[in-house]
């Protein structure tokens, strides 16, 4: 990636550092195991902010993920993220509180 941001700012790069470079981002951005990191490190600020109970789920979901999945090329449940979330504010009936956790859990929402 550092390559590739000298590349941009105006610095020549040779070809094989080029490749390598583009190699490098393809095998990240492919890497099956992108979404469950990106998901663990927003939930990892959200602790102690929302639901206990909804935090172990999620915190759960990823652990096991991780374990099952370790060697694999398997789909993280984003989509069950997203629904847990949804279903914890669609229970919270105070209309600004509702607001309060949809926006403190939105990057959470979006990395999934």
């Amino acid at each position: 990636l550092e390559s590739l941001n000298g590349g941009m700012a105006g610095y020549l790069l040779s070809k094989d550092a080029l490749k390598q470079a583009m190699d490098a981002l393809q095998a990240a951005a492919t890497d099956s195991s992108l979404p469950v990191y990106e998901i663990d490190e927003q939930l990892s600020v959200l602790s102690g902010r929302i639901d206990a109970k909804l935090f172990d789920e999620l915190t759960n979901l990823i652990s096991e993920f991780k374990n099952l999945s370790s060697g694999s090329q398997a789909r993280f449940p984003a989509e069950k993220v997203v629904a847990m979330l949804s279903d914890q504010a669609d229970a919270i009936q105070d209309a600004s509180e509702r607001a309060a956790f949809v926006a403190l859990t939105t990057p959470l929402t979006e990395a999934a």
